[in-house]
């Protein structure tokens, strides 16, 4: 009987441990996701800054 609970308990951790694991994967995918997100924000500003600047030249040549 003590070894059938000491089993369970092995078992219970082990599965304890998986579960951080996959939060784990979970963080990192997701600061994956979170640094693209800041790349990709990153070129649109400069985008956006280009086009301004296009535009303010336009309106100086009027």
């Amino acid at each position: 009987m003590n070894e059938q609970k000491y089993f369970d308990g092995l078992i219970d951790g082990m599965k304890k441990v998986i579960e951080l694991h996959k939060t784990k994967d979970d963080i990192r995918d997701l600061e994956n996701e979170l640094k693209a997100k800041r790349t990709k924000k990153a070129r649109l500003e400069k985008q956006v800054d280009h086009y301004n600047k296009q535009a303010q030249d336009a309106i100086d040549l009027i």
